[in-house]
């Protein structure tokens, strides 16, 4: 979630499937970090995919990447590349992790944010979420 006033950030929930290693929420928490610098990335109302292959690229997310000490990776699968779809609703950014590396698998993800991002917003109020303190939703979702 990113507060326009004071700008600030906060995980409001994250979950992962108990069978998957790696250091995906450490890659997602640093990509959400830099959105907060970078806004303009993920403009209100779009969604984004931001991919880790593992070949040599430059861009927003390499370089975060990078200057967060490597890449991302899963137990067991070091050559797969990984995509982190985000959705930005009301400066809320909803983000996921997958594998899939075909562009129509990407569009189930998105789908599945706003599905969550509906069912978010539909049970907390824009100022329940505004004032929640770091993830104060972890329970719920």
């Amino acid at each position: 979630q990113r507060n326009t006033e004071t700008v600030d950030a906060k995980v409001l929930a994250e979950s992962h499937h108990p069978d998957t290693g790696g250091n995906g929420d450490q890659v997602m928490r640093a990509l959400m970090d830099r959105l907060l610098e970078l806004p303009e990335a993920v403009p209100q109302s779009t969604c984004k995919t931001f991919s880790q292959r593992n070949t040599e690229t430059v861009d927003v997310f390499s370089d975060m990447l990078y200057c967060t000490g490597g890449y991302a990776f899963m137990e067991g699968d070091g050559e797969i590349d990984h995509f982190f779809h985000v959705w930005n609703h009301q400066n809320v950014y909803y983000s996921c992790i997958s594998d899939d590396d075909d562009i129509r698998a990407h569009q189930v993800n998105f789908d599945f944010l706003r599905e969550l991002q509906s069912d978010f917003t539909k049970h907390n109020s824009e100022a329940r979420i505004a004032k929640a303190k770091e993830l104060a939703f972890e329970k719920q979702w």
